[in-house]
């Protein structure tokens, strides 16, 4: 069993470690919709630059 004096000091750095999770799922959620994006254009100047190569 946890020591009660401790249980609101655990909770606090539960929550926190919970926002932090979320706004890093999320953060990171971003960065590969970004990600996809470029590399969707960087596929299709690569595509391109092929299909004049030769």
């Amino acid at each position: 069993m946890m020591p009660t004096h401790l249980s609101p000091a655990i909770q606090y750095f539960a929550a926190k470690f919970v926002v932090l999770v979320s706004q890093f799922i999320v953060r990171v959620k971003k960065h590969e919709d970004l990600g996809s994006a470029v590399n969707s254009q960087i596929r299709v100047f690569l595509d391109h630059r092929l299909k004049y190569a030769y």
